[in-house]
This record gives C-alpha cells, structure tokens and sequence, in this order.
C-alpha cells in the first residue's frame, strides 16, 4: 500500500507549504534521504504524517499516507480512521473507498467495510465485485 510521490521542480518556485513540512526548508535536496530513511519503516512514515497532519488537517494525501502506513503495521483501526478522514476530503477517489473498505474488514468491521465497498461500487464497479465477496466470508 505505501506509495511515495515524485515532485518535479524546476528550482524557479518555492515548493508547497505541505511538501515542505516533509522534506524541510531544504526541500528536494533531502528527497532522497527521506525516501531512503522511510522505506519499509512504515512506523517512522505514520510519524511524518501526523507531523503534517497537525500543520494541515485537510492535507488529504497525508491521511492516504498514514492510512497506508498504519495498514502495513496492522494496525487497522488507526488506518481506518485515517482513510475515513480521507474520504470526507475526497469523497470520488475509489481507492480511498477501496482502501477503507479493506482496513475496516481487517478490523473486523465488517458492516462498515460493505458500505464503504457501496460507495465504491458507485464510483468503480469492478473493483467492488471481489472487495464485496470477501468481506461477506468474514466473521461478522
């Protein structure tokens, strides 16, 4: 589920106030080190979305990050929340749905991840089908 952004800049614009409070006043110099510092630690990645999250609540894409990140560390009540943060933002992007629906299954919620898997239906069928069926095999 962890995804990481490229940002192309051509040095002739400061970068946005939200990827600067990840990469710091240094901006893309760091990139790199970050990235490195980041991948498959995914408890220090929750740890710089929250940091964002508390410059800029309505950063979407951090609530998508700390969903991921909080889903790869099992920790699927805390990556549920987050996607559902996401979803009140951005509520016609699928894979936040999608995204919901799985951690809210993982958590044993299932009721909840059925309609989040509705309100993915409604924006991507195909990727309902399969999300649907095994959330219906799950304990309940």
């Amino acid at each position: 589920f962890m995804a990481v952004r490229a940002i192309s800049d051509d040095a002739t614009n400061d970068l946005p106030p939200e990827v600067l409070a990840i990469l710091g006043p240094t901006g893309s110099v760091r990139a790199g080190a970050v990235a490195g510092a980041l991948w498959k630690r995914f408890s220090s990645a929750k740890d710089m979305y929250r940091s964002v999250l508390n410059d800029s609540a309505s950063f979407h894409d951090a609530w998508f990050g700390l969903g991921d990140a909080a889903y790869e560390l099992t920790a699927y009540d805390e990556s549920a929340r987050a996607y559902g943060e996401y979803v009140k933002l951005r509520p016609t992007v699928a894979s936040g749905w999608q995204r919901l629906a799985l951690a809210l299954g993982k958590a044993g919620r299932v009721n909840g991840g059925l309609v989040a898997a509705t309100r993915l239906r409604a924006l991507h069928p195909s990727l309902a089908d399969g999300l649907e069926a095994w959330l219906r095999k799950l304990p309940r």
